[in-house]
């Protein structure tokens, strides 16, 4: 047996602007410090021209990805408000001001890495993550969760687990799982 999950997340407030947003979390392997977060965003505000995403301070952030849900090509993004604690770190540029009831939909996919809050600890795999959305978490194959403070879904998808919680509750998130060796 490798050892157990250990997710513990405090969720924070929405992002202003964000009307809905869904996260996906894809844990890697734990000894490489290593996730992926897609973001899925609804942008809304008469005349809003950006958004500022990933309040964070992870020891690397990088965007991966940024695209409308209708197609267009990708958003351009730029970094923002680099070395100051729990303040967003990108802004996500919209094409054009949104009119009166427009919203956007888009994704922002994003690779995370810190030993700080993803790493392995003898017998437990640590994940701490902060949000106040909806989260999908992905484990890394081979873990089997044995214990949430909340009502999850599991489901299995490629052979790997997925925890769903949903958002929107300032709460913490606990998962704890074992390896299936």
């Amino acid at each position: 047996m490798k050892g157990a999950l250990l997710l513990l997340g405090t969720l924070a407030a929405l992002l202003p602007g964000a009307a809905l947003a869904v996260l996906t979390v894809d844990l890697g392997d734990p000894t490489t410090h290593e996730w992926t977060v897609t973001y899925r965003f609804e942008a809304s505000g008469v005349g809003k021209t950006s958004m500022d995403v990933l309040p964070y301070d992870y020891d690397e952030m990088e965007i991966l990805d940024t695209a409308p849900e209708k197609g267009g090509g990708q958003l351009k993004y730029e970094a923002i408000n680099e070395g100051e604690a729990k303040k967003p770190k990108f802004r996500i540029l919209l094409p054009n001001p949104l009119g009166p009831n427009e919203r956007m939909k888009f994704r922002v996919v994003a690779r995370m890495k810190d030993p700080e809050a993803y790493f392995l600890d003898v017998a437990k795999l640590n994940f701490l993550y902060s949000t106040g959305h909806e989260i999908n978490v992905t484990l890394p194959e081979g873990y089997l969760p044995i214990y949430t403070n909340e009502a999850m879904e599991l489901k299995w998808e490629k052979n790997r687990v997925v925890l769903s919680s949903a958002g929107g509750v300032l709460r913490p998130v606990v998962i704890f799982g074992r390896s299936c060796d």
